[in-house]
């Protein structure tokens, strides 16, 4: 045990003395940091339910490039370009050997060439070594700052996802900017280099059993350059008949201004040293092509300066890609939303356009960029933790399947169809193909609430809309997956395991959209959005009461995969009634007022009786066991953020929140020797602090769940604060750091930019669901305490 401390606080240790770098692009403090290429390597990993990664290069991530519903990859910590997710449901942790940037420098008769990567490049590349840079990553940039050279340089990338913006935050772009300074008493020639393949499109193709495999469907694969008054391009296309209108005229796009030269055609398929020499020899490139046939045409661009000493310089470089549709697998075809900026007629010159407003903007971008982060980031009174993780989570709105559509091509839209409403989303995880998870959207839709609140609306006027078309006003679980017509076929969870049913039944559905439809409301006091869902609240209130077959005011239904949860089910009900009670109030609905004050008064009266544990000091998790759950008090979280009555009594509510802390968190696996647990918060454990055996149907009784954790914690922080109760507050920052502490900073599990669903307080690092939509719940967290 004291082993395993030393090296955690080794660990922590190791990330302060880097974290203390400072670069050129002067990130702050908060931002996630370590090594460049420092990452841990597994032989095997105990991730289960997580398809799709490996275990040698499950650490090898960082800051996304993309915006939202565009398809994306990352540029990540080894400098490599890699893993990509393009489509939703189509995760691939594959890596662009021929993608990488380049540093050549010259000083009077010295000089160095590196390729800025540490693993994942071509073998007559010289690549970095391990540490030769300090990484840095903050929601949506990232740093490198580079030690090796004798200038000071460093690289900041970022896409342009900004609060509140709907246009921009939709563009398929990176931009990458080296930031460079001459320090020495002489001038230094410096050369940077871009290169990058006509990369692969891939898609699902059936395989034996129940096995899937990725295929390549991007075919004619040709390159091009192209120059306007200030920006050189290199097209990267594909024109072939063999190509579907999603990979047809499909284009990738590499480009750069200054004093540029290019190779627009290199052999991507060899060992790359026909490029290597050609920049290297003078840190020029030769402005011709260096191939006419290769299976992977690849296209280089390369800006060279001279700076005289103590001179600084911005060299910017953008990239693209003009993938207009979504294709899904029973044939529907969406356009994206970026083409409502960049139509279809555009096709071959869309990528261009799309880098040339990188390349020209990207002062005003990273401004805007900058305005939402910063006062987040500079906050002195929030955690540098929480901090980092509240925008670092946000990687998953680019990286988790994101989709965001602007109209379908082949098919009517069945639901969602108003004018000038957008459907956007992304998967639960790549184990759980299903589009905006409903249940587990709760814990996060707080982000798209507040960061892009007309996503938010468009997607619950979506739900509205298929409640409305359901034979009893129940709510789905999701939108639909993938590997289905996702939207026009909703649920694909009752379809793929529930069959004979219309849609999965659930009891937290209907409390849960009666909710998420109220704090909209409420927090924008958008009457017409109300009217709009009136109805599809109506029929879920009374689809809700129907399930109640012992007329107590709580459901009987089973919530999630736990059996009989009951707590969780009164909690949440109790607080959609009172957001139900003041949105019928508002609209003179006495009837429904009525109705809803009689439903209020059973289930209080009758919660109290059955849950309360005088001896335990906690809500029980339901009538006949006395265990307690974490997840139990998730409707509070309304009822907190917009000052409604509580669920339940105050005073033991109080007393409920101290117990979670004292028996779910702080006896749990300590890893820095203070004697309080650093995993988070226990699911469900019993009165002895074990795991709370046959309460669930899948072992979830053994797991942390970390987006449940972040949202208990933030209930825990409020109730301290509305009772002074620093304790609790401080219980509440101890319970959420446990997760952060596990997911960005424990190398025994590397859960960086994957933050996973949950993992097994008994087996660590053993976890599934890895990258996952419940994780922003931490959202909740952060604005509690910045509140």
């Amino acid at each position: 045990m004291m082993k395993k401390i030393c090296l955690y606080l080794v660990a922590m240790l190791c990330c302060l003395t880097v974290n203390s770098a400072t670069g050129l692009w002067n990130m702050p403090e908060c931002s996630w940091t370590r090594k460049m290429g420092d990452r841990p390597v597994f032989d095997k990993i105990k991730l289960y339910e997580s398809p799709g990664f490996n275990a040698k290069t499950m650490s090898k991530k960082g800051m996304p490039v993309g915006g939202i519903g565009t398809g994306s990859f990352m540029y990540n910590i080894s400098g490599s370009f890699g893993p990509f997710y393009m489509k939703p449901g189509i995760y691939e942790e594959r890596y662009l050997k021929q993608a990488a940037f380049h540093i050549r420098e010259e000083i009077g008769n010295s000089r160095k060439s590196f390729t800025l990567a540490t693993e994942d490049v071509l073998p007559a590349w010289k690549k970095l070594n391990v540490g030769d840079a300090v990484y840095k990553a903050l929601f949506p940039k990232a740093t490198f700052d580079y030690s090796n050279f004798e200038s000071e340089i460093s690289l900041l990338h970022f896409s342009p996802v900004i609060k509140d913006n709907y246009k921009e935050t939709s563009y398929p772009v990176g931009v990458f900017l080296f930031k460079a300074k001459n320090t020495k008493r002489e001038k230094v020639k410096l050369s940077f280099m871009l290169t990058f393949p006509n990369a692969p499109y891939f898609d699902v193709q059936e395989s034996d059993g129940n096995k899937d495999v990725l295929r390549p469907c991007r075919y004619g694969l040709k390159n091009k350059l192209i120059k306007d008054k200030k920006n050189t391009f290199v097209v990267l296309y594909a024109d072939d008949e063999k190509n579907t209108l999603e990979t047809q005229n499909t284009a990738w796009c590499i480009g750069t201004t200054g004093n540029v030269s290019f190779v627009d055609n290199w052999n991507g398929n060899g060992d790359g040293l026909d490029i290597w020499e050609d920049f290297n020899n003078d840190g020029r490139l030769s402005n011709k092509s260096l191939s006419d046939e290769s299976a992977m045409p690849s296209g280089a661009l390369c800006v060279s300066v001279t700076l005289k000493p103590e001179e600084e310089v911005v060299i910017p470089f953008a990239i693209s890609w003009f993938f207009p549709y979504t294709g899904f697998a029973e044939g529907t075809l969406w356009k994206k939303k970026f083409t409502e900026f960049f139509p279809e007629t555009d096709q071959f010159m869309a990528s261009v356009n799309i880098a040339a407003e990188g390349l020209n903007r990207y002062e005003e971008w990273l401004a805007e960029v900058d305005n939402w982060t910063l006062p987040i980031a500079n906050d002195n009174d929030c955690p540098d933790w929480l901090k980092a993780g509240a925008l670092n989570e946000l990687y998953y709105n680019v990286f988790g399947g994101s989709f965001w559509e602007n109209g379908c091509v082949n098919a009517e839209k069945k639901y969602g169809n108003r004018p000038g409403q957008q459907i956007s989303g992304v998967m639960e995880c790549t184990a759980y193909p299903y589009l905006e998870t409903f249940d587990v959207r709760h814990h996060a839709a707080r982000v798209t609430r507040d960061l892009w609140p007309k996503m938010e609306k468009d997607i619950l006027l979506t739900y509205s809309d298929i409640i409305k078309s359901t034979s009893l006003g129940s709510c789905p679980h999701d939108f639909g997956s993938p590997y289905r017509n996702p939207v026009n076929e909703p649920d694909a969870y009752v379809i793929s395991y529930r069959r004979g049913k219309e849609t999965t039944p659930w009891s937290e559905f209907s409390p849960k959209f009666i909710q998420q439809v109220y704090m909209y409301w409420k927090q924008y006091k958008d009457d017409d959005f109300l009217d709009d869902c009136w109805l599809s609240v109506i029929r879920s209130f009374h689809y809700q009461v129907a399930t109640d077959k012992n007329n107590d005011g709580i459901t009987e239904m089973t919530s999630s995969e736990y059996i009989d949860n009951k707590l969780l089910n009164a909690v949440l009900w109790i607080t959609s009634l009172e957001a139900l009670k003041e949105m019928a109030v508002y609209r003179k609905d006495a009837e429904m007022e009525a109705m809803v004050e009689m439903q209020l008064g059973k289930a209080r009266q009758n919660s109290e009786k059955e849950f309360w544990n005088q001896e335990l000091g906690y809500y029980q998790y339901n009538k006949e066991i006395p265990f307690l759950m974490a997840d139990a008090f998730v409707g509070q979280r309304c009822a907190d953020v917009f000052e409604l009555p509580s669920a339940l009594d105050e005073n033991k509510t109080l007393s409920h929140f101290h117990q979670c802390f004292q028996r779910l968190v702080k006896p749990l696996k300590d890893y820095d020797g203070d004697g309080i647990g650093d995993l988070g918060a226990a699911n469900i454990l019993n009165v002895e602090g074990k795991p709370g055996i046959k309460t669930s149907e899948h072992n979830h009784e053994y797991e942390v769940w970390t987006g449940v954790t972040y949202n208990l914690a933030a209930s825990m922080y409020y109730w301290g604060r509305r009772y002074d109760d620093q304790e609790l507050m401080k219980e509440a920052l101890l319970t959420g750091k446990g997760v952060y502490m596990q997911c960005w900073l424990n190398e025994e599990n590397a859960f960086w930019f994957g933050t996973p669903e949950a993992y097994w307080h008994t087996d660590m690092p053993k976890a599934r669901g890895n990258m996952y939509q419940r994780v922003r719940g931490i959202w909740e967290l952060y604005k509690e305490v910045v509140r």
